[in-house]
């Protein structure tokens, strides 16, 4: 580890983010309703932060300076049935709306903290939406895995860029990637004909 890294950690032990909290792994974090502007409409928005066993960048180097979405994560990861617990749980809050964000701890697109079979799910509950956003880092994004969200043209993958400065994305913000890495991403979303949000 980094010096930075290590003070990470220390810091967020000493705040008590990212200790074992006991949360309901079966339900979401937060979901909640608002408006968004799509082709230019406005549209009933439904956001959610999904429960995850924690983003992998955070359990591995301390994350990013600015995140407390560990403080969000359950004490173990969610089961195959949890996880899917929380996907019909989304789906009957859903409502009228025709656009789904979905926010992790982590990353949408990481299998390690979203198996497969999960992602599968969420596809398949709102495959009737006008637009699904997921989020991700960049180093967990494939063609594969952009595919694996469906139908591109309603598709839209969030990567976090707080900076297109390579010294402040690593030096402030400890982001864990460069803008090349983010540039890669963004171009494998596009290159499957989805779309890309900052």
């Amino acid at each position: 580890m980094t010096d930075l890294e290590d003070w990470l950690v220390h810091q967020r032990s000493r705040r008590g983010v990212g200790k074992a909290k006991r949360m309901d792994p079966s339900v979401p974090a937060a979901v909640w309703h608002e408006e968004e502007l799509l082709d230019g409409e406005v549209v009933d928005t439904m956001a959610a932060v999904v429960r995850t066993g924690g983003c992998s960048h955070d359990r591995d180097h301390g994350g990013c300076t600015m995140c407390g979405y560990a403080s969000e994560t359950p004490h173990r990861p969610p089961t195959e049935d949890e996880y899917l617990s929380q996907v019909r749980a989304l789906a009957a809050r859903r409502g009228d709306a025709r656009w789904v964000k979905l926010y992790t701890s982590g990353s949408m697109l990481d299998p390690d903290e979203v198996p497969p079979v999960v992602l599968e799910a969420i596809v398949e509950a709102f495959d009737d939406v006008d637009m699904l956003t997921v989020e991700s880092r960049a180093e967990h994004i494939t063609a594969e895995r952009v595919r694996a969200l469906g139908d591109p043209s309603r598709t839209e993958v969030a990567i976090g860029l707080e900076s297109a400065c390579d010294r402040v994305l690593d030096g402030s913000v400890h982001k864990g990637m460069d803008l090349a890495a983010f540039q890669r991403a963004a171009a494998e979303v596009t290159g499957e004909g989805a779309s890309v949000r900052t």
